[in-house]
């Protein structure tokens, strides 16, 4: 189907034909349950909590056109449209009533959202502030098992660290050894 055939089939005598790519303004359950504005819902789902997190106008502009971006290159191209009460018909709202649209879907249940933002925030904040303590009680009880080994390898005559190690003379102990199996055969 050629882009002119696209056209043609979504229109009637009428005017527009909505299809399942356009995304229709207006209340009730036909405008719920239409495929498009299902899609919608889900791209406007997806970004709620960037939005929700920047702080400056123009980034939130920039979520919203992107949205809107996304519904105009769905295949095929998605629209945003409103039903004239009066003669029946549809009517493309344009990108500025779009994006107005969109944004105001993105600000819907913002305290809801922010509030859950904040309390999955603080349970990480507390497992994080938990699992900080568990490697700190770690740390100090590793550098109390190397200060023990220490001092018992010290007070063997070993000595760790980066100066030379001190061994005890092993040479008188050697010869001792050597005198005691000269004179005594190994059996």
């Amino acid at each position: 189907m050629t882009t002119e055939d696209k056209d043609t089939a979504s229109k009637s005598k009428q005017g527009i034909m909505p299809t399942d790519s356009d995304v229709l303004c207006g209340r009730g359950a036909g405008m719920l349950n239409h495929p498009g504005n299902t899609t919608y819902r889900n791209f406007v789902a997806e970004k709620k909590i960037a939005y929700l997190t920047r702080n400056f106008k123009r980034e939130k502009r920039q979520i919203a056109n992107e949205i809107v971006e996304k519904i105009r290159n769905l295949d095929p191209p998605g629209r945003f449209l409103c039903q004239d009460k009066g003669d029946g018909e549809w009517h493309e709202i344009g990108d500025v009533k779009a994006r107005e649209k969109t944004l105001q879907a993105l600000r819907e249940n913002a305290p809801i959202v922010r509030r859950q933002l904040e309390e999955e925030n603080a349970v990480m904040m507390a497992q994080l502030v938990q699992e900080a303590r568990h490697l700190q009680e770690d740390a100090q009880r590793h550098a109390q098992a190397k200060a023990t080994a220490e001092r018992e390898r010290r007070d063997r005559g070993y000595s760790l660290g980066p100066q030379s190690p001190s061994l005890p003379s092993c040479s008188g102990s050697i010869q001792q050894m050597t005198a005691i199996s000269n004179e005594q055969p190994l059996t």
